[in-house]
């Protein structure tokens, strides 16, 4: 069998209910020739029977006997790829069925660059779009930008990119979780410049069981990042913005409704908002159980229309994969 174009690697555990309609828009990719890898972390739900029923021939799985984390597991992905290109799927993450064509066009069109991102939608659990996310400009400063903070939007979703280099940089560091990604980007941007499609490629689930939600070792991982990359950081006259970070891991919190650790967060993040904004979340954070729910609304009045058009176009329209392709047994 022919090699595909491009290697789609889903690392997942225990969720099969989200797994469905990510798995469905990765195989709807339009006019790229495509395997996909998901990579199941010793999975104790569904998971392993709907993955048996799916009838793809694209589709490969890769089981760990014990759980690896999200790091890991990415690895075994990378590890198996036959593609020239990877991209990195979260399971609970959709895609445009455009996505991957209009990246590697994107690629085509600079030959420089041996990866590629595009923007994100933020969706709550029905789908609807809450917040978007453009990518960074294409800029040689992007590894400094993103020593200081995580410039590329949505997660591991959003990346495609040429598998030596992800290999050459040494693939995910199995030390972290919530930062892995991050974590990579920083080691790709110290060795290619990066392409970047402006429109909504993607959609980055925003619910209370997501792994930016959930994470407890959160601390930890954030400093043994500002400590891995302390000599990069001084040598490019970089400062580590620890409180865009705990802003927006707040947010998250405040989200999974740990009220407490979100209010502290904001509190954290003073440096970032300033100390009368960060008071002021924290105190709607305590005392303002629905606050989420405001927050969303405005910040879906702020979605560029053109953007938000395309992207409820594309979610309208997500595949699904009825029988006889799939039987969940």
């Amino acid at each position: 069998m022919a090699a595909p174009a491009v290697s789609v690697i889903i690392p997942t555990r225990n969720r099969y209910d989200l797994l469905v309609p990510t798995l469905a828009s990765a195989l709807a990719q339009r006019d790229v020739p495509i395997e996909v890898i998901v990579v199941d972390d010793a999975s104790e739900d569904d998971t392993g029977a709907f993955l048996d029923g799916v009838g793809d021939g694209r589709l490969r799985v890769v089981r760990h006997s014990c759980r690896q984390g999200v790091a890991a597991t990415r690895n075994s992905g990378l590890a198996a790829a036959r593609g020239r290109w990877v991209a990195f799927l979260d399971d609970d993450d959709l895609w445009s069925p455009t996505k991957l064509g209009r990246q590697l066009d994107a690629l085509r069109g600079r030959p420089g660059c041996g990866w590629c991102t595009g923007g994100a939608v933020l969706i709550g659990d029905t789908l609807e779009v809450i917040g978007a996310q453009p990518p960074p400009p294409a800029t040689e400063d992007l590894f400094r930008v993103l020593l200081a903070s995580n410039a590329v939007p949505g997660g591991a979703s959003g990346v495609l990119a040429d598998r030596q280099l992800v290999l050459d940089a040494g693939g995910f560091d199995a030390r972290f979780s919530l930062l892995a990604d991050w974590d990579l980007w920083i080691r790709l941007a110290q060795r290619s410049m990066l392409a970047s499609v402006p429109a909504p490629l993607h959609a980055y689930r925003l619910h209370a069981e997501s792994m930016s939600c959930q994470v407890g070792t959160v601390e930890e991982e954030l400093a043994a990042m500002e400590a891995k990359y302390d000599g990069e950081r001084r040598a490019e006259g970089v400062l580590f913005q620890r409180g865009a970070f705990e802003f927006w891991l707040a947010d998250r919190r405040q989200r999974s409704n740990r009220r407490g650790a979100a209010a502290v967060g904001y509190l954290r993040s003073a440096g970032y908002t300033g100390p009368v904004n960060a008071a002021a979340h924290a105190v709607i954070a305590m005392a303002w159980p629905g606050a989420m729910r405001h927050y969303n609304a405005r910040r879906a009045r702020q979605v560029d229309g053109r953007w938000l058009r395309e992207a409820e176009d594309w979610l309208g329209a997500l595949p699904t994969l009825p029988p006889p392709s799939i039987a969940t047994g």
